[in-house]
């Protein structure tokens, strides 16, 4: 499960980071805003595994009941993937 909860987090992480590239690449003004995408299944193992980590890894996280790195986290079943808000 250890190595579940780390694979989704590097993934997240790695979807955050090139839509963030994406973003200020085509030079767009302000902070851009992402919704997370993950099965339910899923945040349960991340919620469980994150409880476990250090608090300054919790919080670096940041998951909570409806975030993930800053980021609202919406539950599907086809996941992981990431949406813009507009």
């Amino acid at each position: 499960m250890k190595d579940k909860a780390e694979g989704l987090i590097e993934q997240c992480w790695w979807l955050l980071n090139q839509q963030y590239e994406e973003f200020y690449g085509k030079h767009y003004r302000g902070q851009p805003q992402f919704r997370l995408v993950l099965s339910r299944d899923d945040i349960h193992i991340l919620r469980s595994h994150v409880a476990r980590l250090p608090f300054s890894q919790q919080v670096f996280i940041g998951l909570d009941k409806n975030t993930m790195f800053g980021h609202e986290i919406k539950i599907q079943r086809e996941t992981p993937f990431l949406e813009g808000i507009i």
